[in-house]
């Protein structure tokens, strides 16, 4: 990306731009990015000023250059989590995911692991990074430069890589090519190894300002209350987009809670209410996997703006976001003697799916445990 297409984070934009000019850019970089801050768009925009220079980038932004056009460089190179295929159709599967990645950077720029699964199909597939990956991308580092510059990975969804492709990309950075740069890109570092991320220079992005997303929504023609919608993104973009453009999904999503919440409480009058319950777990298992866990995320955040309706602070709540769902009358339910139980049962069921356990026991036995927490007194 050009460097005006990057919503704010102008702070980290002059210093890396200090680095490039003053030749002192890190070998090994790591943006660490928790919500859609513009990680990827950063290390995209830094890797082509790395290989192009920064005097043919500010030439190309000006002339209006098409950014497609620059990505297809032959010394800028990918690793990003993707599915297994049979090894019959790998080399095709290979070709097409490289296009497919490049159209998703294009759209998508702000998009998290969950949308590119999605766009893959991945079902009940985890996307993963494994060594095979790291091989390959090891032997064309290791090439002359096609330019004659320097070569930049971009490793993207970093916390995917496997423990053996852990290990492998570390022995590449401890030992770097001439004239190569590694550029990792997480939204959870927790899930990388420390030794890695050691090797690194660390750039964690901060919320984009809400003047320069005020500014950013210029371009859409929006008829929901913009202030309202900058206050809640919390300075992400994603969110502003999801907002805008993925209303569906978050409505299907309120849906499945709101049959939750019914059973939930009728549980005790009627006992036809646990097969009921069972019927909802099942039809929540039938959504790919990466679907479920974007449903727990859902119901996560519900959760926390129940609390902050339950702690006399209202004013900070997203009503917008959850149009259909009671957040005051479930608020009375989401307290201080359950919601500490209540986010663990949700990271603890992500941490489940995220293992590939098996979707249907999951979610009979959260569904359980959250009826049983919503019912506790305060």
């Amino acid at each position: 990306m050009y460097t005006q297409d990057i919503i704010g984070q102008n702070l980290i934009k002059k210093q890396l731009k200090k680095m490039l000019v003053e030749k002192t850019y890190p070998q090994s970089q790591i943006f660490i990015d928790p919500n859609g801050y513009g990680g990827l768009p950063l290390a995209i925009n830094n890797s082509l000023n790395l290989i192009y220079g920064l005097e043919k980038m500010e030439e190309y932004e000006n002339n209006k250059i098409p950014f497609s056009n620059l990505i297809n460089h032959p010394d800028l190179h990918f690793v990003y989590p993707s599915i297994t295929k049979s090894k019959t159709s790998s080399n095709s599967h290979n070709s097409n995911l490289l296009s497919s990645w490049r159209d998703f950077i294009i759209s998508s720029p702000y998009g998290e692991i969950y949308d590119w699964l999605k766009l893959l199909g991945s079902g009940n597939k985890q996307g993963i990074i494994n060594v095979e990956e790291v091989l390959k991308i090891q032997q064309k580092m290791n090439l002359k430069s096609h330019s004659g510059g320097n070569k930049v990975l971009i490793i993207w969804g970093a916390e995917k890589l496997n423990s053996q492709a852990s290990n492998k990309l570390l022995k590449i950075i401890e030992e770097p090519p001439e004239k190569s740069y590694f550029i990792l890109v997480t939204e959870k570092s927790s899930a990388l190894l420390p030794t890695l991320i050691s090797r690194c220079q660390r750039i964690k992005l901060a919320p984009i300002e809400s003047q320069e997303i005020t500014n950013a929504l210029k371009q859409y023609d929006i008829k929901t209350d913009k202030s309202k919608l900058v206050k809640f993104s919390k300075g992400s973009w994603r969110k502003i987009l999801n907002n805008i453009f993925n209303k569906e999904e978050r409505e299907a999503f309120e849906k499945y809670l709101i049959e939750f919440l019914k059973i939930c409480f009728n549980i005790k009058k009627s006992k036809k209410a646990i097969i009921d319950l069972f019927n909802w777990s099942d039809s929540i298992s039938s959504l790919d996997r990466e679907e479920q866990k974007a449903f727990i995320e859902y119901v996560l955040e519900a959760m926390r703006q129940c609390l902050l309706i339950t702690y006399k602070s209202s004013q900070l709540v997203d009503f917008q976001h959850f149009k259909n769902l009671d957040l005051q009358k479930l608020s009375a339910h989401v307290h201080s003697k359950n919601i500490q139980e209540i986010a663990a049962l949700l990271e603890e069921t992500i941490y489940f799916l995220e293992r590939n356990g098996n979707s249907k026991i999951i979610f009979s036995s959260f569904s359980i445990a959250l009826v049983r927490e919503l019912n506790v007194k305060e």
